[in-house]
Order: C-alpha cells, then sequence, then structure tokens
C-alpha cells in the first residue's frame, strides 16, 4: 500500500484496521508504566458487551477520554494517537 502525500510528511490521517476479529492476545510492557509486564486483549465492542451481559452487567455509562497530556509528553509515541480511541472505560451495575 502506497503512503499518501500527507503520510509521507508526517501527518498521519487514519489507521489500518487489521485482523480485528481475530480476538488476539499480546504480552509486552506496558507503556504507560514501562516496568510492569501486562496483557493486551484486542477485542471487538460487541466482545465487551456480551461479556458484561452474560455476567449480568448493565452499562450505565461509556466514557472515550484522550490519553492524559501529561502521558504524551513522557511518552513521544502517543501524539497523535488522540485522533483515535485509546482508552474506554464503562461504568456497569449488576443487576
Amino acid at each position: 500500500m502506497e503512503d499518501s502525500p500527507e503520510e509521507k510528511k508526517g501527518k498521519r490521517l487514519g489507521w489500518k484496521t487489521d485482523n480485528y476479529y481475530l480476538r488476539l492476545v499480546y504480552h509486552g510492557v506496558l507503556t504507560v508504566c514501562d516496568t510492569k509486564e501486562t496483557y493486551y486483549f484486542c477485542r471487538t465492542m460487541e466482545d465487551y458487551f456480551q461479556a458484561l451481559r452474560k455476567g449480568g452487567f448493565v452499562v450505565e455509562d461509556l466514557r472515550e477520554p484522550l490519553p492524559p497530556k501529561a502521558l504524551m509528553e513522557r511518552h513521544p509515541n502517543f501524539r497523535g494517537e488522540e485522533k483515535r480511541s485509546l482508552i474506554l472505560i464503562m461504568k456497569c451495575k449488576l443487576l
């Protein structure tokens, strides 16, 4: 796939979503903490909602905040990530 003129200039316009439904697991160092190993689970929104519903939960609120400014300053690789959702916070209630 050829880079667009904008991408060649360092201006990313979008991200390719690949293997979205494979539900992959990645084990590595959490870039936020730099010291703690963690697992990353690639899941669809459908997967999250089905698991919550199966567990008897209902979603009361949902937020997709931007990465904190301090995080983006501490980790330059997060620059540009404010264009897509990286963080998902759900407030759930057990029925």
